[in-house]
């Protein structure tokens, strides 16, 4: 095989090179060869040295310097300056010399540092893994998180965290958890905030009217965390009164329960429009493991039912309640 290039040569078996572009260089060569062989030797050494010719591998045991634009199948050096540095720790630096980190990138203007994207039409997730110990995102400023082409998520260098561009979502059986201020004097059992809702709901005569209709039959409800406030305005309009112990149904949320929680939570009139016509005290009642309200006398606690003298004839006056409890 004609040696054509540097790359063709035998760099173990000096035998093996017996010609130099075809030419021959065996014993017995023709003097005539050894002027032609050294021009041809010498154009495939300038072929190499400009880059015309490429070799298949290159070992260098000391330094090397490359001054113009160095290119392979991975890396593609175009820079005028200084723009990769690898030390001997095997730290690496981008636009920076001297590294504090196993990668550090310095970028001297205004655009972005660094962005990690996928090509257009490629699904999946694009990770960041921490496997050990803990982790963190430094700046001097605020921190800024975007998703779908907007601001998400602000860390304030104040160090509050702004949300004004979307909603805390949590899991269902999570929250926020205050346990960093226990403050209370008595026995605290937990400190996180795991719900908030607002919502409507339909109240009902439970007990104490037979086939009740309703002109009237309004609810709705605020939960912050187990706390439960609700308002209710009822009026029935068709139904009999029975002796039935009186109870408004249909609470929003089960009363919480619990072997010495029972009727520690209840409601109050906020407007009695003739439901309740004697001058006698009354009270409601929040039953536990219910989504009922009982109504009692305050003076016995002798409970009211719907024949009772002094409750509307079938009902049918505004009834309007604010219940608090727990759930």
């Amino acid at each position: 095989m004609s040696k054509d290039k540097i790359a063709d040569y035998d760099g173990t078996t000096a035998g093996n090179n017996t010609d130099i572009g075809g030419i021959s260089i065996a014993e017995g060569m023709l003097p005539s060869a050894v002027n032609n062989s050294m021009r041809e030797l010498t154009k495939q050494l300038g072929a190499f040295a400009n880059g015309t010719d490429a070799i298949d591998a290159l070992d260098v045991t000391g330094a090397a310097t490359v001054g113009g634009a160095f290119t392979s199948p991975g890396i593609d050096d175009n820079a005028n300056a200084n723009a990769i540095t690898i030390d001997s720790s095997e730290n690496v630096g981008i636009g920076v010399t001297s590294m504090s980190a196993k990668t550090v990138i310095n970028q001297p203007s205004s655009s972005d540092a660094l962005i990690i994207q996928r090509a257009a039409g490629v699904s999946g997730n694009t990770t960041f893994s921490f496997p050990s110990a803990n982790s963190q995102i430094a700046g001097t400023n605020h921190i800024i998180l975007s998703a779908g082409g907007s601001e998400r998520l602000r860390i304030l260098d104040s160090g509050g965290l702004d949300l004004s561009a979307g909603n805390l979502v949590l899991d269902n059986g999570y929250g926020i958890d205050f346990s960093a201020t226990a403050n209370s004097s008595g026995t605290v059992t937990h400190e996180i905030l795991d719900d908030y809702e607002i919502g409507t709901f339909t109240p009902h005569f439970q007990m104490g009217l037979t086939s009740p209709g309703y002109s009237v039959q309004q609810g709705t409800y605020v939960k912050i965390g187990s706390l439960v406030v609700c308002s209710i305005y009822l009026r029935a309009n068709s139904g009999t009164e029975n002796g039935d112990h009186i109870y408004v149904g249909g609470l929003p949320f089960t009363v919480i329960t619990g072997g010495s929680i029972d009727h520690q939570y209840g409601a109050f009139f906020t407007y009695n429009g003739g439901f309740w016509t004697s001058d006698a005290n009354t009270q409601w009642l929040a039953l536990k493991n219910q989504t009922n309200l009982a109504f009692y006398k305050q003076a016995d606690g002798g409970a009211i039912q719907g024949t009772t003298s002094g409750v509307a004839t079938n009902l049918n006056a505004d009834l309007r309640l604010v219940a608090v409890y727990r759930a």
